[in-house]
Order: structure tokens, then sequence, then C-alpha cells
């Protein structure tokens, strides 16, 4: 007899099985509508935070746009202050240059005046002994000026003594320093005088600085370019001419 392998089903076994499948249709079925579900929420959610993101940027965007505004007031105002302090600093400046110039004209003034007077003390001693280095002169002149057109020259001269076949040059200061006495020593001093009135050509000239102060070895100096010295000592004056040279 031929043996039966196939399996054999009873009615209660097609009915569970049946149940069964049911039960996972609606598993699946189940799980579907929460994954839409699901699905749903994720895209309300990225929708909420698009619009938040959009929300964010527009306030963003204005409060660059606010701070741009304040940035560009500042910018200007600070412009304006700059403008304001410069106006300010260049008439501050102005003032300052025109108190300069007040002072240096009365510094000028003083220092002129000292020098008048420096020259004047020198002039009228000068003029009581009317002698210098042991010479005895018969003329004196206070600013002597000369001007030769032809040769394009001219020259001032503080005092000027002068006799019959010498001429004494004397510089009058009020402060007396090395320069002055390098000036006085200079060849075209005595060259330029000659120049400039003829009618010395012949004389001999001799050198002399007056002044009411000397800065330190001026003195020295001077008597070793064989310049005399003449100084005002309060209401005296005092001469050191020793040495002094014969041109």
């Amino acid at each position: 007899m031929e043996e039966n392998n196939n399996p054999t089903f009873t009615f209660e076994m097609l009915m569970e099985a049946f149940k069964e499948t049911r039960e996972q249709i609606n598993e699946l079925k189940e799980a579907q509508r929460v994954s839409a579900e699901e699905w749903k929420e994720v895209q309300r959610a990225s929708a909420e935070e698009w619009k938040e993101a959009q929300r964010a940027s527009a306030e963003e965007w204005k409060e660059w746009k606010e701070a741009r505004r304040i940035s560009a007031e500042e910018w200007k105002e600070w412009k304006e202050a700059r403008r304001i302090s410069a106006e300010k600093s260049e008439k501050e400046w102005a003032e300052i240059k025109e108190a300069q110039k007040r002072t240096d004209k009365q510094i000028g003034a003083i220092a002129n005046s000292n020098g008048r007077m420096a020259e004047q003390m020198v002039f009228n001693s000068l003029e009581r002994k009317m002698t210098l280095a042991g010479i005895k002169f018969n003329r004196i002149e206070l600013n002597k000026n000369g001007h030769n057109k032809e040769l394009n020259l001219k020259g001032e001269y503080d005092i000027v003594m002068t006799n019959h076949t010498t001429v004494a040059l004397i510089e009058a200061k009020h402060n007396v320093n090395k320069n002055d006495v390098y000036n006085l020593a200079k060849e075209e001093v005595i060259e330029n005088f000659r120049l400039l009135f003829p009618e010395y050509k012949n004389y001999k000239i001799m050198l002399a600085i007056g002044g009411a102060s000397f800065e330190k070895n001026v003195e020295k100096e001077a008597k070793e370019n064989g310049i005399g010295v003449i100084k005002v000592v309060g209401d005296k004056v005092e001469y050191y001419t020793e040495g002094i040279r014969i041109y």
C-alpha cells in the first residue's frame, strides 16, 4: 500500500492560520498608520522649525539693519565731532601762533630796547671821553649808514669815531656772544667800510665791541682777534683795549 506524505490540515488549523494572518495584516496596517502619523508629525515639526528659522532670520536681519543704522549715525556723529575738534584745534593753534607772534614781537622789542640802551650807554661814554685805546678822536657818529649803488653794497655801523688819521668802528649790543666777535673780525667789515666811505680808504682802522653782558670766553676771543672790549657795568662803562689791532 502506497504511503501519503502530504500534510493534513484540519479546519481548526486553517482557521487558526487565517486568524494569525489577519492579525499580522492588522499589525501591518497599524504600523503603517503610526508611520504615517509620525511622518505627518515630522513634516509639521519641520514646517514649524522652518517658520521659526525664518522668523529668527527676519528678526536678525531687522537687528542687523538697526545696528547698521546706529553705526551709520555713530559714524556721522564721530565725523562731526572730529570736524568740530579739528576746527577747535585749528582755532586754538591759530590763537597760539598769534600769541607766539605777539610774544616774539615783545621779546624782539625788549631785545631792541636793551640793545639800544647798551648802544646809547657806550656811545655816551665814548662821547664824553672821545678817546679809545689811548687815541684821541674829534668826531663820533651813531648808526652811520653807507650805500654804494654801483657795488650794490650797504652797511650800517653802530658807532664810528674818527680823527685825521684813524677810524674806530664799535659794534654795540646788549648781550655779546662769540658770533658777534667772529662777524666783526671778518676782513670784509673793514674792506666794505672803505668801499662805502672812500674818504677813509687810507685811514688806519681799529675795532671794538661793547655791551651790557658778555657770554663766557667772549672777552678772550675778542682779545685774540685784536678787538677792544667796552663793558657796561651798572651805570659805569669799563674799557679793555690792551692788544687792540690797527688795520
